[in-house]
């Protein structure tokens, strides 16, 4: 049954709803999706582990990370009475599950950090196969909102945000679109002091709506946040908080919080580079305060010889090429490369993939009528996370 949103906040708040998900044991469910906690069933050659921190002393203080799932990423985090909901996306005929013409959601649940289930929601109403980049909230009336990105299908290259409406294992798409733009992938939505907050990928940059309510977002023109991807917002104690993977998905996440005066703090990195070399890729990072300690959740790229060799044949080239032909200003543009090639000196392929991001530099961008200067070099250079700066043809050396 489907409650009129006002008198479904009022039998939420006297505890009339009867909600599956504040139930410990509901939270150790059984799913196809359990062989996904099944370790012993971890591919030798590349994959993704979903890997589980946790801290008494802050965000990445002291972390004591384990592997706990296999072959899932793009994350979202979700907090009940009964525990944590770990949304997951990814392509289930590989598990074995039929879901040819109905959306499903799909999460890893777990009452205490300890003992873990699975479940799996069917979205109704939706004609779209795959709910992709799926992140929840909880509304103001009591509903839970799923949010997810459709694309394509209303307009070639165009992705909208779409969201189902539900509570327990009861969900229906609902009208209106949240947002819709070009390439837009990863959204993730919160409030905060009266204001809803919609975050997303786009283009290899992080985008930033605002609105007065959850239904109408419109972008913010003053939010810049280049060379990061897949935010995931929340609210830590009062404070509006997003973190995302860093460009590329290599080297720690990067953290952003909202300052009193509405405007948003610095990119801090969550940890100092190489404090945590098995996290050298943390896609997809997921934070919360979960009883008295600190959680992180991120996927972690474990790389074989041949996905090593992918990447520097394929994979960077193709980041490269699509960071340079933005639209964007120039200079915005060259520090996202910058930034690019900074991240990878964590990554698995160390050296050899900034090498090859400097060939493509030297090549592509130092031919160009809007090269890297020194100057910019030399202020970039100062904040860097690599050992050795970096050097381009036709610049003198900073340092």
């Amino acid at each position: 049954m489907t409650w009129p949103p006002a008198l479904f906040a009022i039998l939420t708040a006297c505890g009339a709803t009867n909600d599956p998900w504040d139930d410990p044991n509901y939270l150790l469910g059984s799913s196809v999706l359990d062989r996904a906690l099944d370790l012993s069933q971890t591919p030798r050659g590349a994959h993704d582990e979903a890997v589980l921190c946790v801290s008494t002393s802050g965000w990445g203080v002291d972390m004591r990370c384990r592997p706990f799932a296999h072959g899932v990423s793009t994350f979202d985090l979700h907090e009940t009475k009964g525990g944590l909901l770990l949304f997951v996306g990814l392509n289930l005929r590989r598990w074995g599950h039929d879901h040819a013409s109905l959306g499903h959601a799909y999460a890893l649940t777990t009452p205490d950090l300890e003992r873990f289930g699975s479940r799996i929601w069917e979205v109704r109403d939706t004609k779209l196969p795959f709910l992709t980049d799926l992140s929840l909230e909880d509304l103001p009336d009591g509903r839970r909102r799923m949010v997810y990105v459709s694309g394509g299908a209303d307009a070639p290259g165009v992705h909208t945000v779409r969201a189902a409406l539900g509570r327990g294992d009861d969900w229906r798409e609902a009208e209106p679109a949240l947002y819709a733009d070009e390439g837009l992938l990863d959204p993730s939505t919160c409030s905060a002091g009266g204001t809803y907050h919609l975050f997303a990928t786009k283009h290899h940059a992080i985008v930033h709506a605002t609105g007065t309510d959850p239904w109408h977002y419109a972008e913010d023109p003053a939010f810049t946040w280049i060379g990061a991807q897949v935010p995931s917002c929340f609210d830590d104690a009062g404070t509006l908080t997003v973190v995302a993977q860093a460009g590329g998905g290599w080297g720690a996440p990067v953290l952003r919080t909202l300052d009193k005066d509405g405007g948003f703090s610095a990119p801090r990195p969550l940890w100092p580079r190489g404090r945590y070399p098995d996290l050298a890729s943390c896609t997809s990072p997921v934070l919360r305060h979960f009883r008295e300690q600190y959680v992180l959740i991120c996927a972690v790229s474990r790389l074989s010889q041949a996905a090593h060799e992918t990447k520097l044949d394929d994979v960077i080239p193709g980041d490269l090429e699509r960071i340079w032909m933005r639209p964007l200003p120039a200079d915005q543009r060259r520090h996202a490369l910058f930034t690019y090639w900074d991240r990878h000196a964590d990554s698995p392929t160390g050296k050899a993939a900034q090498d090859a991001i400097r060939a493509f530099l030297n090549a592509e961008v130092q031919t160009s009528k809007a090269p890297f200067t020194a100057s910019e070099l030399r202020v970039w250079n100062a904040t860097r996370s690599s050992k050795e700066p970096l050097t381009l043809d036709g610049v003198a050396p900073t340092e």
